[in-house]
C-alpha cells in the first residue's frame, strides 16, 4: 500500500470527504461534541447516486484567499464551490490537525497515481447511502 507523502498538495486544494462515523472520532480527537464540530467546521456536499438519488456526506470547510469559510459550515456545496480551489480548515502548519482521524478521502487518496486507483467519490457516497 502506499503511503501519503506528507507534502499537503491535496490540503492545500480540495478538503476530503469524510465517511460514515468519522465526523464523530474527529470531534473527539478535537474534544468537542459531534454537533459543535459540525457547526464550527462542516459543509455539506454530495452527488446523485443512480439507484439512491441523492447523497449528502461531510467535508471540512474549505478557506478562502482570506483564510475564511468559502462558506458558512452547514452550508450545501453550490456549483462553484466544487470548482474552487482552497485549502482545508484543518491544514495547519503544513499538516492535518486531525491527521490520525482525517476523513477517509484523504487516508485512501495518493495524488501520484491515476485518479481510477483512489477511492471515489461515488464510493464515499454510496457507504452514506447504505
Amino acid at each position: 500500500m502506499q503511503r501519503c507523502k506528507r507534502k499537503g498538495d491535496c490540503c492545500r486544494s480540495f478538503p476530503g470527504w469524510f465517511g460514515p462515523g468519522e465526523v464523530e472520532k474527529a470531534a473527539s480527537h478535537l474534544g468537542m461534541t459531534a454537533d459543535a464540530f459540525v457547526r464550527r467546521y462542516i459543509i455539506i456536499d454530495g452527488m446523485t447516486v443512480e439507484e439512491y438519488g441523492r447523497v449528502d456526506v461531510f467535508s471540512p470547510v474549505r478557506l478562502n484567499k482570506h483564510g475564511e469559510p468559502a462558506l458558512p459550515p452547514l452550508s450545501r456545496v453550490d456549483f462553484f464551490y466544487r470548482y474552487f480551489k482552497g485549502p482545508c480548515i484543518f491544514f495547519k502548519d503544513n499538516g492535518c490537525m486531525l491527521y490520525p482521524f482525517h476523513p477517509i478521502e484523504c487516508r485512501y487518496y495518493f495524488c501520484d497515481q491515476p485518479p481510477e486507483k483512489n477511492l471515489s467519490h461515488k464510493e464515499i457516497a454510496l457507504m452514506w447511502a447504505r
